[in-house]
């Protein structure tokens, strides 16, 4: 395996126009405070 450098490891992380790793999307609407209110209602 070769070597890893810092300057792969920022090429990496901007593939695609969107930096970092990870993402996190909504699978419901969130659009009003009420949207908000509803998603984060214990027992649910």
């Amino acid at each position: 395996m070769s070597r890893i450098t810092r300057e792969d490891a920022l090429e990496y992380h901007r593939l695609k126009g969107k930096p970092g790793k990870i993402s996190i999307l909504p699978t419901k609407p969130l659009s009003t405070q009420r949207d908000l209110g509803l998603a984060y209602s214990p027992g649910v």
